[in-house]
């Protein structure tokens, strides 16, 4: 037993080392507000970042089918759509042996904020059999200090309120194609369209909030892009 608690201590070691090199963040790929950047023949420019108390005001068509719902239950929201605060967990991912394999590490009530993102997306080169381009981005989360910037891939649980922050994706869109294709929008090669994308942010992590340009590529080809938001 006490062999099998030292291997597993040893692999400890490495994943910590292993996670250490995945966490570090890629500045050299981040741009500012109002600059440009272009990814898989995509131009992205976001004009304006704006952070909201509640959800008046927005289309009630730019919402997800089953976010919509949630809504007009009143989940997470008052009658008159102010955002409402929450108790999120933490949660931590234990080895398994001394440790359980997943546990609340701590559990803190927060504000949820709505962060109104206005970009201006232009389809350059990118071809699609039916021009689908895929107008919206997830954010991701960071964290600085004086020599070092980092992921903050801290797991959170939310209860009901889960739908609204998956894959950190927004929750309601000024002009998308709908359905299946909520994320997208039919343009052409060298079509433009400025569109707002509304995210549910807790109030915690707004300095942390970066854009995140990628498709599913990443780390693995180096095709990485980010957007600071803050």
């Amino acid at each position: 037993m006490s062999e099998y608690i030292a291997q597993m201590k040893h692999r400890e070691q490495i994943d910590a080392t292993e996670n250490e090199v995945l966490r570090s963040f890629p500045t050299d790929k981040m741009c500012d507000v109002g600059d440009t950047q272009i990814y898989n023949g995509i131009s992205y420019r976001i004009d304006a970042v704006e952070v909201r108390d509640n959800l008046r005001n927005l289309d009630q068509h730019g919402y997800q089918d089953e976010v919509s719902e949630k809504l007009k239950k009143g989940i997470g929201v008052d009658e008159k759509l102010n955002l409402q605060s929450y108790e999120r967990e933490t949660i931590t991912f234990g080895n398994g042996y001394d440790q359980p394999l997943t546990y609340v590490e701590k559990t803190e009530h927060v504000t949820p904020k709505l962060v109104l993102v206005t970009m201006t997306i232009q389809n350059i080169s990118y071809e699609d059999e039916e021009d689908m381009l895929p107008v919206a981005n997830p954010l991701t989360y960071i964290k600085k200090t004086a020599d070092h910037t980092e992921f903050d891939w801290r797991e959170f649980e939310r209860g009901e309120r889960n739908l609204y922050y998956r894959e950190n994706m927004p929750i309601w869109i000024s002009d998308s194609e709908g359905g299946s294709w909520y994320y997208c929008k039919k343009m052409k090669k060298g079509d433009c369209a400025t569109i707002q994308f509304g995210y549910l942010v807790d109030e915690d992590l707004l300095d942390e909030m970066v854009m995140e340009l990628n498709f599913g590529d990443g780390l693995q080809d180096g095709a990485w892009n980010f957007i600071e938001l803050f």
